[in-house]
């Protein structure tokens, strides 16, 4: 449980610096970094119900991978 944590933690440290940097110092479309810790789902979202797709694969990637995040460190650990 320890490794899956640590996984999770630097997984959100990453979605986190992401938020950061685009509140902050990034443009208008700097929203837009956030597609890329949340890939497939955001692609295959973006594919399967267009522009609006993008949006909906993006929010439920980043959950769906946090937990495949710690989901991969809690079975290293064993």
């Amino acid at each position: 449980m320890r490794t899956g944590s640590i996984f999770l933690g630097v997984y959100l440290l990453v979605v986190a610096a992401i938020v950061l940097f685009a509140a902050t110092l990034g443009g208008h479309m700097s929203g837009l970094l956030l597609v890329f810790p949340a890939l497939p789902w955001s692609l295959l979202g973006h594919m399967l119900l267009s522009y609006d797709g993008l949006g909906i694969g993006t929010w439920v990637g980043l959950a769906l991978n946090a937990v495949l995040a710690f989901g991969l460190g809690y079975i290293c650990q064993r």
